[in-house]
């Protein structure tokens, strides 16, 4: 440290009130000085100070901020020493990581809209930190026990409060799931309220930006998933915790539904697609009814404009088709249709070799065999299209990985006599 850097320290130790600014420009100094290679990942990846006096500099600078009173008296300040934290993550000693990361859990909620933010890509950065050799996790299940039900509650109460640019608090959130694994199980009915509070007030904010609604829906959809899957020895809190879920998101999601949101609608099926998957009600309800209805009744829904959703329908719809077979008894005609239509009209290949392999999973073949002569008789016909037609003269490795799923899918459900009598 220089004579500068330290005059500045010194004045903000014996007057904070009128040099916290100095202390800023100690601390970006360091930061600007000290790093010569950076990286989104892993923060400083190389320095040009030892490690000792980076030590020295936390101690002495950094650790002395991350403190309550000091945060609300100056929390530019504070953020700025969590912004440090953030880029020597891995340079710092990790006996002290526990204890920093007890004090970020404790920011989740200041009441400085910059400290939470800050606070929470810190913890989603230290939880995302690996062993540089291994390439494993530096948490394990057993590390973050001692700090999980901590972290979880804040993290409830940032989700109730933060807007959508607080996008780092769900996937501080999706960190943790992944790390705590079943342990996670006892906390996840209470964060479907927050969740979709944050839903809410994410996909009303102007602000919000596309990676964010992507990263909000991907977690919540693992959420949901990893719930259902980690509870499988554990039926009835299953239930609970799907049902609450399905109970606290559906407004929402049909409130996105009935605004055309059509930016997000792509999302809303696939986590209407895991709620049909992982219900526990013998009953389709009527709103996933009422989607597949409009999806296969009505023609323009798969226009070439809507093109892009129809993955997501056809996730909905299988996942209908395995667990609620019987809907379709009145639909086989559509449902082919529509196969046709995405297969022919939109070119989606994979999207309508997927809907197949389900349908004949489901379906008694012998209902459906004409029609899936028709169906298999297209699929084959585009392949040769591909290899007589096209430029390249090869089929994308997407449609023939596809095609081969089906085909294995198909001789599992059924057999391979009905495979060659195709």
């Amino acid at each position: 440290m220089n004579d500068l850097q330290a005059s500045y320290c010194e004045d903000y130790f014996k007057d904070p009130e009128n040099n916290w600014n100095k202390q800023i420009l100690v601390i970006n100094f360091i930061i600007a000085s000290s790093v010569e290679s950076y990286s989104f990942t892993r923060g400083a990846t190389k320095i040009n100070i030892t490690e000792d006096t980076l030590s020295k500099y936390c101690e002495a600078i950094i650790v002395p901020e991350l403190e309550v009173e000091k945060a609300t008296a100056h929390p530019i300040l504070t953020s700025q020493c969590i912004k440090f934290l953030i880029i020597y993550r891995n340079m710092i000693p990790q006996d002290w990581i526990i204890d920093i990361l007890k004090k970020l859990g404790s920011f989740l909620t200041h009441e400085s809209v910059v400290i939470r933010i800050y606070s929470a890509c810190a913890v989603e950065k230290f939880l995302s930190m690996k062993n540089i050799d291994t390439k494993q996790l530096l948490f394990t299940k057993e590390a973050i026990n001692p700090l999980l039900e901590d972290l979880l509650k804040q993290l409830n109460l940032l989700l109730r409060e933060s807007d959508g640019l607080n996008i780092y608090a769900l996937i501080s959130l999706f960190r943790l799931v992944t790390i705590a694994k079943e342990d996670f199980l006892p906390y996840a009915k209470g964060f479907s309220e927050a969740i979709a509070m944050f839903v809410d007030k994410c996909t009303k904010d102007s602000a919000t930006s596309a990676y964010s609604i992507y990263v909000l829906f991907e977690t919540i959809g693992y959420v949901i998933s990893s719930s259902y899957k980690m509870s499988l020895e554990h039926p009835q809190s299953n239930c609970e915790n799907i049902k609450s879920y399905e109970e606290a998101l559906l407004p929402v999601l049909n409130g996105i539904l009935t605004e055309n949101r059509t930016d997000i609608i792509i999302y809303v099926f696939q986590i209407y697609a895991a709620f049909v998957l992982y219900s526990s009600s013998s009953e389709l309800a009527q709103s996933y009814a009422q989607v597949a209805r409009s999806v296969l009744e009505d023609p323009s829904n798969t226009d070439l404009d809507m093109k892009y959703l129809v993955p997501a329908y056809v996730k909905l719809l299988s996942a209908i088709l395995y667990r609620h077979t019987g809907f379709f008894s009145d639909y086989k005609e559509h449902l082919f249709g529509l196969l046709d239509k995405i297969l022919t009209t939109l070119n989606l290949e994979d999207d309508a070799t997927s809907l197949l392999a389900c349908m004949t999973e489901v379906l008694p073949i012998d209902s459906i065999s004409n029609e899936l002569i028709s169906a298999t008789k297209a699929i084959f016909q585009r392949m040769l299209a591909y290899k007589s037609k096209t430029r390249m003269k090869k089929i994308p490795d997407s449609f023939l990985k596809s095609v081969f799923i089906f085909m294995s899918r198909f001789v599992l459900s059924n057999s391979c006599d009905h495979l060659f009598n195709l």
